[in-house]
């Protein structure tokens, strides 16, 4: 079982995923959110992570339209609305390696 921490992780992975921004940046801009938390959320290791607290993840939701607690919630199993967007941040640690990897291990993920 996931803990909260995971499962907030993964859905952002998700929103990202489907926001159609190409960039960490430009999705940053878009959920109110400091470019470099980005990348310590989805990639960050030992001292550079950082998990999505309860107020960030109020905030994301309420900035995305979505529902309060969605967040708190494993959405792994359902469909993609945007399964052609696949998108590529580039720049600082934020790599598209690391976020394809991350998609990966998400089961609705189908990169094609």
């Amino acid at each position: 079982m996931l803990v909260i921490e995971e499962i907030r992780r993964n859905n952002l992975i998700k929103i990202f995923h489907e926001s159609g921004c190409l960039r960490a940046m430009a999705f940053a801009k878009k959920i109110d959110v400091a470019p470099a938390m980005i990348s310590m959320y989805i990639n960050g290791k030992g001292d550079n992570k950082k998990n999505i607290g309860s107020i960030i993840a109020r905030r994301i939701e309420k900035k995305m339209g979505l529902e309060t607690g969605w967040m708190d919630h494993s959405h792994a199993n359902e469909r993609s609305h945007e399964n052609n967007i696949v998108a590529q941040p580039t720049g600082g640690r934020f790599k598209q390696r690391n976020l394809r990897a991350r998609l990966r291990s998400l089961p609705s993920f189908n990169e094609s």
